[in-house]
């Protein structure tokens, strides 16, 4: 008997571990330093007409109730693609827009297409096929000097973000998601891609505790919202030490 609870011991021990391991590469943005929105980020999907919004909805919900952040889902801005009158690559143009320094909305990104109103968001979301989504991130990276489109995505992956900031604080991402995926599959990776750009930033690779995990299925969400809380918690500075996060992280487990 004295074996087995020790065994137990070994293994709760062990699984502790293991998630604040996986918590610890998740949030670390850059040398132990986390990454987060200092404002509500204002959002606009580029979409070929079969999004899943309301499913965008409900994940940008949670995200408010865990980050505070206050996201509006009626404004977020909706561009359908396929009701352009002319061939979206070719005729967009994308730009920061810089403002004074003590702004800190300083790289509003302005999307234009043709002669259309331009369209502004610091989060932007790409549902199109790989032609433009590749298209885009080209105008994005001309526009940042920010490279990184993987190789993986070019060849018709499933999703794919970016984002960029400054002392801690985001303030430009971007996701884009293959259109060649079932419903399931997309929700997972609108799930996903949207949850990293809040500071989730890296996958744990083969997590049992973590959803960040480049890998699409459903998991166990509860630890993740758990994460983002703690890292928006008001205790948390931005560009703070992961080891804070990860240190209120467990309390609140336990609470």
């Amino acid at each position: 008997m004295l074996r087995i609870l020790i065994l137990l011991a070994t293994l709760a021990s062990s699984a502790h571990a293991d998630i604040l391991a996986d918590a610890r590469t998740i949030l670390d943005a850059h040398q132990g330093k986390v990454l987060k929105w200092g404002y509500t980020p204002t959002i606009a999907v580029i979409h070929d007409g079969q999004f899943d919004f309301d499913y965008l909805d409900d994940v940008l919900t949670n995200i408010r109730r865990e980050t505070k952040l206050d996201i509006v889902t009626a404004a977020v801005k909706r561009v359908d693609i396929t009701q352009l009158k002319f061939p979206f690559v070719g005729n967009s143009n994308f730009r920061l827009l810089r403002g004074a320094r003590s702004d800190p909305r300083d790289r509003l990104g302005r999307l234009t297409l043709g002669r259309n109103p331009p369209i502004t968001a610091d989060l932007f979301i790409f549902h199109v096929p790989v032609l433009e989504g590749s298209y885009f991130n080209l105008l994005s990276v001309l526009a940042n000097g920010k490279a990184g489109l993987p190789r993986q995505y070019a060849e018709g992956g499933h999703c794919y973000f970016s984002m960029v900031g400054n002392k801690g604080r985001t303030q430009q991402a971007r996701v884009f998601i293959g259109t060649n995926l079932t419903k399931k599959g997309q929700q997972d990776c609108i799930y996903e891609e949207v949850m990293q750009t809040m500071g989730l930033a890296n996958d744990a690779e083969g997590s049992s505790h973590f959803t960040f995990d480049g890998q699409v299925g459903f998991r166990d969400r509860a630890n993740d919202y758990l994460l983002l809380r703690a890292l928006y918690d008001p205790s948390i500075a931005h560009g703070g030490p992961v080891a804070n996060v990860v240190t209120l992280f467990d309390r609140l487990r336990d609470e």
